[in-house]
């Protein structure tokens, strides 16, 4: 998926780019608007929450549990984080229970 969302962004940005290009001829007031529709795009990841499997992988399990409670009351579910048990395996003995992951 996050493929599909940097494909989106040109998608979106080249025509913006391009019509900021061709409305504004002052090479001051391109590079100005062009500024701010970056500002304004790139703003939105400061609000972003990390994976609970970001810091599960970090061996940050109290950072991990408020992850998972923060997108759960932006689900409108009601968590208590005292009930989340979060235990990190190593990836053999991931694909040692599911035979299915192993390579071959």
């Amino acid at each position: 998926s996050s493929g599909i969302n940097a494909e989106s962004q040109w998608c979106v940005g080249y025509p913006i780019v391009v019509a900021v290009g061709y409305l504004v001829t002052d090479w001051k007031n391109q590079f100005l608007w062009s500024s701010l529709i970056i500002l304004l795009c790139g703003s939105p990841i400061i609000f972003l929450i990390e994976t609970p499997r970001y810091y599960a992988i970090r061996n940050k399990m109290d950072d991990a549990k408020r992850s998972i409670q923060r997108i759960a009351a932006i689900n409108g579910i009601d968590l208590d984080i005292n009930e989340i048990d979060i235990k990190r395996s190593d990836e053999g003995e991931i694909l040692k229970q599911r035979p299915e992951l192993t390579l071959k």
